[in-house]
This record gives C-alpha cells, structure tokens and sequence, in this order.
C-alpha cells in the first residue's frame, strides 16, 4: 500500500501508479481511509494489549497532517512515526523534482544552497552499521527542515510516539 496525501482525518491509498501522477490526480486514487478505521483494523488484525500478534510495531506515515494518526494508532507497543503534525502539510517542493514530497523520509535540500541531507530510511544504517530509530527521526526531520525553497524554515513538524518503548533501543 502506498500512502499518497493526507486529510486531517483522512489518509488516500494509491494504486501502483506514478506517486507524481497520484498526487496531482486526486481522482486517481485508489481507495480513502480513515485514520480511526485504519485504528480498528490495526486492532482487529494485530491485536491490541489484551491480545497482540507483533513484538514491536512500527508504522511511519509521510502524508500531510499525518500528526492525525497518533490518537487513533497509538498502542502498546507501537512506534507512530510522522512527517507532519497534526496542523500541517508534510513538506513539498514541486519545483525541484529530487527535493519534493518524500524529504522526511528520503532525502531533503536545495540545489545551491544546502546540500542533500539523508532522511529517515536511509539513516536507519546498514547491517553492518545500524542506526536508531530515534537517530533516523532526528535526521528525517533535519532533511524536512533543509527541504526546498523553504529550507532552514520550521514547516512540518514530525513527531514520533512511542508510549512504552525507548526509541534508542530499536534498530532496524
């Protein structure tokens, strides 16, 4: 599933069409979610505290106003990880296709300005070389801060939750 833009109750899911394409053209969307369903499939298909299927859950949302999502997807056990909070749109830059939509989670800058800063996938580490969670959020939400022409501008404001695990602890 790949999660395209967000509302600020609402997620919209893609069908495996161009993410350019899906972003511009509503109408192209595959399907609408909303993030309190989206909580109660969570519970219906992994369990809850009283009775859950997953040691650590991880759900990291790049939408806009993907803040939205903690009250409905909060849990035991669960790391809530978003590229905006709850009031703002997950930064986007059109005008510079390598420093767009995806800053939080790939790769933000601006051509002549700053260079690239790594996001949070990339800054999880390697096998050989693994990184935390929380060092991947810090530098996802350094990449969204030095993101296109707003960049060295607060805009999205990521969050992370994770009510009963330490984030330094989890490795990927």
């Amino acid at each position: 599933m790949s999660i395209t833009n967000g509302t600020l109750s609402k997620i919209l899911i893609r069908n495996y069409i161009a993410c350019c394409d899906a972003e511009r053209n509503l109408n192209k969307q595959m399907a609408v979610i909303d993030y309190s369903n989206f909580g109660d499939y969570l519970n219906n298909a992994f369990g809850n505290s009283d009775n859950r299927k997953y040691a650590v859950m991880i759900v990291v949302n790049q939408a806009c106003y993907s803040g939205t999502m903690m009250s409905h997807l909060s849990g035991e056990n669960r790391i809530l990880i978003s590229a905006a909070d709850s009031m703002h749109e997950a930064y986007t830059e059109w005008g510079y296709p390598k420093y767009q939509h995806f800053a939080f989670l790939h790769e933000g800058g601006m051509p002549g300005q700053y260079p690239g800063k790594e996001g949070f996938t990339p800054a999880l580490g390697t096998l050989s070389n693994p990184k935390n969670l929380h060092i991947a959020f810090d530098d996802g939400s350094t990449a969204e801060y030095y993101n296109g022409e707003h960049a060295g501008e607060k805009y999205s404001f990521p969050q992370l939750d994770s009510q009963d695990i330490s984030q330094d602890n989890v490795y990927l």
